[in-house]
């Protein structure tokens, strides 16, 4: 009979699996560490004096003697076949060597001597026996988490060198998480950031390392990552590419987060509810908590669209890249549970059986957790437009911060809270998680006049003058987005704002018209934003304006802007993987404006546009080319966006595998109607595909 294959994790919490069976954890804390410290030396006998002293230095000879006997009883009860996998003898202990063992500190190790950066980055799993602290493991722990380090910093200049930017600076972001002092982690995360193209991210990153030293050390910047700061500033002055915008105020609602933050990093899992409406800057202001933190992030939100799908927020947040790369730690029970959401797992487990759903849900909600908390500590889970969150997640949430006390977790979620009555989920969520003392909540209100004039300096550098300060605190009411949209460098005023759209998508009926008010002023300028950024390509832009809009629409509003909110939802579910909810959604709506009496001149141009990108995303050339060659003869429903239709046909046409020289020559012909149309953003979109094709035929050659 072949002896039991284990599988041992040391790096972070401990985790055992014994032929693919998950074991319970230890209920000893010195069960552990003697096993730990077995299956490290498991090269020699070790004799039990050495091990009584190591685990009990502070004992006498005898009681230290006495305790590991109590200590060794317990590991071979809680160990299946104890005696198969560990030589007990009467004055040393010693793991067989015959043992089939897979131990991550040895595949570690073995990685970084082999130059195996990104297998060794994701085998380490945290420090040795996170949350144990024997005096023997220090050495060690010091050790591996150096090796780590330097694995983690090779691995961020070998992708700057291939300029793989987001996997570079997803090292460098790690590196400061480990060791938030060290400036040299955080001035190769402003520089990578910086050379990626993302100065405000760069920004970011300074002051997040100015306020940490100033918290823990009271100390400033050294004058090297001033300097590398200093550069970013000058940059911005001499070309004001836009960013996320500043977060101005918020001095109160910024210290109850981070209150919330640190009880949740010290093992008391909390949730924080911000509360606000559309546009106010819920989102900006748990992505300031998240630069702050540098934690294990993982992001979601809620769809108004066709009702929530079951378990929806928390599918999206399995699948985050932080959360996917730790699924191997689980075993093959909880995989075979997740595979009801995540059908790509079904290669790695056996066939989920039906159950009953009280035991269903049981299970479920038991193989969730353990797949989110196994991605690392301490986790930020992120939900944004929670109030359209499905209730299976919400009861997840309540879940994770009552069966898991320990947890070093915070649960982030953004809300409307005027759509949240007392039967909703999330107001039920929100009971039962302040009943257990663990909710914060944050009320964002609009800016006061002296926070907009504050916000308008920092985005145009400069104060407003009174008049024009009147104006733009009229017009905005305060609201953070409204102020940002209307100072960008090619924005119009708030009047000219309308006219843009009747341009570009509507000529407003009558009824419209009258319905001039602030509110719909504002879905207009965050129809025209959300069109500019998707012109430009700036994804992270299109998806705010979009949920802005969808979250401030009124039922009766006008039908170019209600089509338009539902074009933008369409496209999200694309962007967000949804693909065949995406599509089907984007084709309907853009049958019914193609076929029927559309209420704007552009709306079939828009729909067909995104349509396109929707093929392109969803890797779908043959309906992408045919729809191109629809969308060239429309005329004037789509003559705005034929250099983008062009490049995309162009795309499609290479994916096909076409000639080269055809593919080239609709590029051409596409960049030609850009620079004819003064579409700039167009033509840079056109220039880079280009570039792009230009370098991947030199390397080919």
């Amino acid at each position: 009979m072949h002896p039991p294959a284990l599988r041992a994790r040391l790096l972070g919490p401990m985790d055992l699996q014994l032929d693919d069976r998950p074991l319970p954890p230890l209920d000893s804390a010195r069960a552990e560490s003697l096993l730990a410290y077995l299956l490290l030396h498991r090269d020699a006998p070790q004799p039990r004096q050495h091990l009584a002293f190591l685990l009990w230095p502070g004992s006498t000879e005898g009681q230290a003697q006495t305790n590991l006997r109590k200590v060794l009883h317990t590991l071979r009860r809680a160990l299946p076949d104890a005696d198969r996998l560990i030589e007990i003898g009467p004055r040393t202990l010693r793991w067989r060597a015959d043992v089939p063992l897979w131990l991550d500190v040895e595949r570690f190790e073995r990685a970084v001597a082999e130059d195996r950066l990104e297998e060794a980055v994701e085998v380490y799993g945290g420090e040795l026996l996170e949350g144990r602290y024997d005096e023997w493991q220090a050495g060690d722990r010091e050790r591996l988490a150096g090796l780590y380090a330097d694995a983690l910093e090779r691995l961020a200049r070998r992708h700057e060198q291939q300029q793989r930017w987001p996997e570079a600076i997803r090292c460098a972001e790690r590196l400061v998480a480990r060791d938030p002092l060290r400036e040299e982690s955080h001035r190769l995360l402003m520089r990578l950031c910086q050379t990626s193209g993302d100065r405000a991210r760069a920004v970011r990153a300074y002051h997040v390392c100015a306020s940490t030293l100033e918290r823990e050390l009271g100390i400033d910047p050294a004058p090297e990552t001033r300097a590398v700061y200093e550069s970013l500033v000058a940059a911005a002055l001499a070309d004001r590419t836009p960013g996320p915008p500043p977060l101005v105020g918020r001095a109160a609602e910024r210290a109850w987060l981070a209150a919330a933050w640190r009880a949740a990093a010290s093992g008391r899992p909390q949730l924080v509810l911000v509360t606000g409406e559309a546009g106010v800057g819920k989102s900006r202001l748990v992505d300031d908590l998240r630069a702050q933190a540098g934690a294990v992030t993982a992001e979601a939100r809620g769809y108004p669209a066709e009702g929530p799908l079951a378990y929806e927020v928390a599918t999206a947040w399995l699948r985050s890249a932080p959360v996917a790369a730790r699924m191997s730690r689980l075993g093959r029970p909880d995989l075979t549970e997740l595979s009801r959401l995540l059908p790509e797992l079904s290669a790695r487990a056996t066939p989920p059986e039906p159950l009953p759903e009280a035991e269903l849900r049981h299970r479920l909600l038991g193989a969730i957790g353990r797949a989110l908390l196994a991605a690392g500590a301490p986790l930020l889970l992120i939900v944004d437009d929670a109030q359209w969150a499905d209730a299976q997640s919400l009861g997840l949430i309540h879940y994770l911060i009552r069966s898991a006390p320990p947890a070093r977790l915070l649960v982030a979620a953004t809300a409307r809270r005027e759509e949240l009555d007392q039967h909703h989920p999330l107001t039920g969520l929100t009971t039962a998680v302040a009943a257990l003392g663990r909710l914060t909540e944050i009320e964002l209100t609009r800016l006061s006049r002296e926070e907009t004039a504050l916000l308008a300096e920092r985005i145009t550098g400069a104060p407003p003058g009174p008049a024009g300060l009147d104006r733009l605190y009229r017009d905005s009411e305060g609201n953070p987005l409204f102020v940002v949209e209307a100072l960008r460098p090619d924005a119009p005023d708030a009047q000219q704002v309308q006219a843009i759209i009747a341009g570009r998508l509507a000529r407003l009926s009558p009824q419209a018209a009258a319905r001039s008010s602030h509110a719909y002023s504002r879905a207009v300028a965050w129809v025209w934003a959300a069109i500019v950024a998707l012109d430009r390509g700036e994804v992270a832009e299109f998806r705010r304006h979009a949920r802005a809009l969808t979250a401030d629409l009124a039922d009766e509003g006008p039908a170019q802007i209600r089509l338009a909110s539902e074009l933008f939802a369409g496209y999200l579910a694309v962007l967000d993987g949804r693909t065949d909810v995406g599509l089907t959604r984007l084709r309907t709506v853009r049958a019914g404006l193609v076929s029927g009496q559309a209420p704007a001149p552009g709306l079939p141009g828009v729909a067909t546009r995104l349509l396109l990108e929707g093929y392109a995303l969803a890797g779908r050339p043959e309906a992408g080319l045919a729809l191109a060659g629809e969308a060239l003869g429309m005329g004037r429903g789509a003559e705005l966006w034929e250099a983008e239709i062009r490049r995309l046909r162009a795309t499609f046409l290479a994916v096909g595998g076409a000639p080269a020289g055809e593919v080239e020559a609709e590029l051409e012909r596409a960049l030609a109607v850009a620079r004819r149309q003064q579409a700039r953003a167009f033509e840079e979109r056109i220039r880079e595909t280009l570039a792009k094709r230009s370098l991947s035929h030199g390397g080919a050659q």
